[in-house]
């Protein structure tokens, strides 16, 4: 059992064989709950991709986020984190409003709800290097499909998300900064979009990834597939969430 809190909301999850919450976790769902909570628009359908062990969705139903809501739904490629989630949904099923119970399916990206209409879409899947995610003890338990540039599943979701007629409104990712940020946001740019920044934080390198890893981080800096800042002998790295919404022409 992983005790997890996000602001002033605790969470007791099971995360037995799928992706533990972090940092980014906490920076998506605290963006998530801001937009939601500031939606001038009802009738929202809501999907999480990546959901892991439900985390994003079970803090937004305790949150109170979902007056506006008719509808969650989550889904991650792993069976394993499908089936975590559905047991920590089930936790938080009090803080329902109008019995409006999530729904939760196995398969990767959009492909569980195949023309299936959203206007709120939560993007958690992964978004570091794979180098990276091969040394670090991050995806023990998770999938990481991002290539080595980090942004292969992120241009996935946005390609798919800005290509559909069946998804509108809004989309929130994560963009790390050990991944090519620049050239996601070249891909970005070539879209018929508005991105707007809700929230970055920067956070230090674990030390001993620094340490067991400094030729492998030197090379990926130098080629620019990496940001990292160096401050008082730790390497920086940044998380941001971003909202991005199709221009209707």
């Amino acid at each position: 059992m992983l005790e997890f809190t996000i602001d002033s909301v605790t969470l007791q999850l099971q995360t037995a064989g799928c992706f533990a919450p972090n940092l980014t976790t906490k920076i998506l769902a605290r963006s998530a709950l801001k937009q939601l909570q500031s939606a001038s628009a009802t009738g929202l359908r809501v999907l999480e991709l990546g959901c892991g062990s439900g985390v994003i969705s079970a803090y937004l139903i305790k949150a109170g986020a979902l007056p506006n809501v008719d509808r969650i739904c989550l889904s991650d490629v792993s069976v394993e984190a499908v089936e975590m989630a559905r047991t920590n949904l089930g936790k938080v099923q009090e803080y329902l409003l109008n019995g409006r119970k999530p729904e939760i399916r196995a398969g990767r990206s959009f492909s569980p709800w195949k023309n299936e209409e959203f206007n709120f879409v939560i993007n958690d899947i992964s978004a570091i290097s794979e180098s990276i995610s091969k040394v670090s003890d991050w995806f023990n338990f998770a999938q990481n499909s991002a290539g080595e540039d980090g942004i292969a599943q992120t241009v996935e979701v946005i390609k798919e998300f800005y290509d559909s007629k069946y998804l509108t409104g809004t989309l929130l990712f994560p963009v790390i900064s050990l991944s090519n940020e620049a050239k996601l946001f070249q891909f970005v740019n070539t879209l018929n979009v508005k991105l707007k920044q809700i929230e970055s934080i920067e956070w230090p390198l674990p030390v001993d990834l620094v340490k067991n890893n400094q030729q492998l981080l030197d090379k990926l800096r130098s080629t620019k597939t990496i940001t990292l800042q160096e401050r008082f002998g730790r390497l920086i790295a940044r998380t941001t969430c971003y909202e991005l919404k199709k221009i209707l022409v």
